[in-house]
């Protein structure tokens, strides 16, 4: 673990997302205001990526000339030059992306609704069924909720994630999504680590001291750097971590 005045160095930049998102509140053009809160969550990530990983925005396209159906533009891709190169490309983040160099995938939500999840999840499952092993990550990063807190985020998923037929096949996680991060509210995830000794199952990390935020970060940047060398070896306390299991009693407000 880092000593504690360089973990809250890391929050500092994250009390700054917190006031810019709140500031955005009052941008009245929602795609607009949507646009802006994805270059929020993309700067919030940038600094903890290896050099090799592009942030694009556009459209994932499949390795065998698949057609998708469920999304035609995706909100930030993580993309990894060193697997594939990018088919097209804007002068801007704007992109064709081929699947075969995407390593994770997130879905930016001002407010995360019900229908987001069905829709984030077919999204997911979409992408997985037109990718080669290893699938990319799927991830919802969301800047608040209105999903009650009669809800058990985990065991939502999961359910949600039955009633679209998704079936996962070997080497498949449970979930097509494995991450959902809500700003102020918590941070869920699916995982198996064992460098951590942490059984797999679905985790949460409370929002405590912004931990919901550093485990987000920590999560994707730990995967993108194969779980060595990442952000999370040095500020990811295992303790903040409750869990495992698929149908933990966690709520959101």
């Amino acid at each position: 673990m880092a000593p504690a005045e360089v973990i809250n160095l890391v929050r500092a930049r994250f009390a700054n997302i917190k006031q810019y998102s709140d500031a955005l509140g009052g941008v009245q053009h929602a795609g607009l205001r949507g646009r802006f809160r994805e270059i929020l969550a993309e700067s919030l990530l940038l600094p903890y990526l290896p050099p090799t990983i592009e942030v694009l925005t556009g459209t994932i396209i499949g390795w065998d000339g698949q057609e998708r159906k469920a999304r035609n533009e995706d909100d930030l891709v993580l993309f990894d030059q060193t697997w594939a190169p990018l088919l097209l490309r804007t002068r801007g983040r704007d992109a064709l992306i081929p699947i075969t160099g995407v390593r994770a995938h997130i879905e930016v939500k001002s407010v995360l609704r019900l229908s987001d999840l069905d829709d984030s999840l077919n999204a997911a499952k979409e992408l997985i069924g037109i990718s080669p092993s290893p699938a990319p990550i799927g991830l919802i990063f969301a800047f608040a909720s209105d999903i009650g807190g009669n809800h058990r985020l985990p065991a939502l998923l999961q359910e949600r994630s039955d009633r679209i037929g998704y079936r996962p096949v070997s080497e498949q996680t449970t979930c097509p999504l494995q991450c959902v991060c809500i700003l102020g509210r918590g941070c869920w995830f699916l995982m198996e680590n064992k460098e951590l000794k942490k059984s797999a199952g679905w985790y949460e990390v409370k929002p405590e001291e912004d931990r919901e935020l550093l485990a987000f970060v920590c999560i994707l940047s730990n995967t993108m750097f194969d779980n060595r060398r990442g952000l999370g070896t040095h500020v990811l306390d295992p303790t903040w971590l409750v869990g495992p299991n698929p149908a933990m009693p966690v709520t959101v407000q």
